[in-house]
């Protein structure tokens, strides 16, 4: 992985336009003088960086600072298509509204299963065996859409391009509208494993008789560079190449689940699908990162 850096350096506290248009310009000037050796580019009054080593973004984040300026910096990881080839997992991303959802935005499916009496919580990984979705126009061909709480619905046709390496590794089932009528040419599918979840992660309230967690925050990190990676806690333990992120994001309102939960896939698995054009797909530009395998630099930022 490497790192993108736009940096931005604005003078405080000055009124006179002229004057902080000179200021920064001096100190952008200086800034990049300073790092010619990293061939920084400049952009509508800001310089980029492209291709660093996340020691060399805090090395010049550390400068900036000391410029008298107030810097802004935005980072973002850049992933080479070997890396993302070679990635233990990057997230299965898909285009448009999920469609497992009404008009109003709630779920259209009641989950039968629940996993306390006292907060009425229902199991996410034990949806019904017809999962109720809004029928997209077009069933034909190669194609995948997100439904919602962790399940994905798939063309027959992808199915069976997708079945030899996925289906032990998976939960799937048949689709039916809101009026019940069965979409033959759809199966939703929902990864039976999961890996570790999310570093940056907060439950904000949880069962107090079971410890189910209710609700589920993220984006607690004050670091941009951190915030904008997928870091999860642990290795997997198993050989899936399709599963769930460790936990979900939003709430379980009583009777009426409604999260964010991210399915992630290998690489190789990832590159079937863009070899294929699948329609609905969208090419990842992230790995999902361990923790414990970042570097030391990275570990340093959360302090």
């Amino acid at each position: 992985m490497r790192v993108k850096l736009r940096v931005m350096l604005t003078p405080i506290s000055v009124a006179d336009l002229d004057i902080f248009q000179r200021l920064r310009e001096d100190a952008t000037a200086r800034l990049s003088e300073h790092f010619r050796r990293l061939q920084p580019i400049r952009h509508d009054q800001a310089l980029v960086f492209d291709g660093l080593e996340p020691t060399q973004v805090a090395e010049i984040e550390d400068w900036s600072r000391r410029t008298g300026l107030e810097p802004s910096f935005t980072p973002a990881p850049v992933y080479t298509d070997d890396e993302i080839r070679s990635a233990a997992y990057v997230p299965l991303l898909t285009k448009g509204e999920a469609i497992g959802m009404d008009e109003d935005g709630e779920p259209l499916i009641r989950y039968p299963t629940r996993t306390c009496d006292a907060c009425d919580a229902p199991d996410l990984t034990a949806p019904p065996e017809s999962f109720v979705v809004q029928k997209p126009k077009r069933t034909n061909g190669l194609s995948v859409w997100t439904a919602c709480n962790g399940v994905r619905v798939v063309t027959r046709a992808l199915w069976s391009e997708l079945a030899p390496e996925i289906e032990p590794w998976v939960r799937t089932g048949p689709i039916v509208d809101p009026d019940g009528n069965t979409a033959d040419e759809l199966v939703w599918v929902m990864p039976k494993f999961s890996i570790g979840p999310y570093v940056d992660r907060k439950v904000i309230r949880a069962c107090e008789r079971c410890g189910q967690p209710l609700e589920i925050r993220g984006w607690f990190f004050k670091d941009p560079l951190l915030r904008d990676l997928r870091i999860v806690e642990s290795k997997r333990a198993h050989r899936a190449p399709i599963s769930l992120v460790g936990n979900w994001f939003g709430s379980l309102r009583r009777g009426v689940p409604h999260v964010t939960w991210d399915v992630v896939i290998s690489g190789l698995l990832h590159e079937k699908l863009c070899n294929l054009r699948v329609r609905g797909h969208v090419r990842a530009e992230q790995v999902i990162n361990i923790w414990e395998d970042l570097p030391q630099s990275f570990m340093a930022r959360t302090r």
